[in-house]
């Protein structure tokens, strides 16, 4: 596994706990834990969402060294955060469900890069973005089943 590779799967995994947490905070079940707990987790989710945007900046900075040959077409955000050059079984199910993910990616990174949107409003943004990245994921999952 090449270090592009493990930054992507290290965003892909922490993309999968910010849905998480995200989807735990103001549960039941998270008020039932102590009140400490729930301020730390709730200063937390921030934190990971900065974390989630650097990774994808060192993504995007560093590109995929070992298919650097040739010229390479210029992506968007939403087709590089859906990786839509990743479809070894050539699939046109996972081509449709990459490019519509891309599209819903790229209109959020057009309102959220727009000098509108306020610190929360960013924070939501990328929350979003990676909700869809692992959405993406699961569609894919499910379009490629064979068991």
């Amino acid at each position: 596994m090449t270090f592009y590779q493990r930054l992507l799967r290290e965003r892909d995994e922490l993309g999968e706990r910010i849905y998480k947490l995200s989807g735990y905070i103001g549960t039941s079940a998270f008020y039932l834990i102590d009140q400490a707990q729930q301020d730390l987790l709730k200063d937390q989710l921030p934190a990971m969402v900065a974390y989630g945007n650097i990774l994808q900046k060192r993504i995007e900075t560093l590109g995929p060294q070992d298919e650097q040959v040739g010229i390479q077409p210029q992506l968007t955000e939403g087709e590089k955060a859906v990786g839509i050059t990743f479809n070894p079984g050539g699939k046109p199910e996972v081509e449709a469900l990459k490019l519509k993910c891309a599209d819903v990616i790229d209109e959020i990174h057009t309102q959220m890069n727009s000098g509108k949107a306020n610190g929360e409003q960013i924070a939501q943004f990328t929350l979003a973005k990676r909700s869809i990245q692992v959405g993406q994921m699961w569609a894919v999952k499910a379009a490629t089943w064979q068991y």
